[in-house]
């Protein structure tokens, strides 16, 4: 590993954050019903995610966005 960047496959670790979005290391990224912690949806991204969720909402529909990449 390069002096001042972190391993690029570096695990994600820790509990369900409280927004209900969760990243793993296998490169997939869920979303959980807060309430019930059921898995509402899985994504297998095409890279190692390495950004924090970013939500908007539009007519009442959620929309998220993650940056998937090889690059820190």
């Amino acid at each position: 590993m390069e002096r001042g960047n972190r391993a690029r496959d570096a695990p994600a670790r820790g509990a369900r954050p409280a927004n209900g979005f969760q990243r793993a290391e296998d490169r997939t990224f869920c979303a959980f019903h807060l309430a019930t912690g059921e898995q509402l949806f899985r994504h297998a991204a095409p890279r190692p995610i390495r950004s924090s969720r970013m939500t908007d909402e539009v007519n009442g529909k959620q929309y998220v966005t993650v940056i998937a990449t090889t690059r820190c």
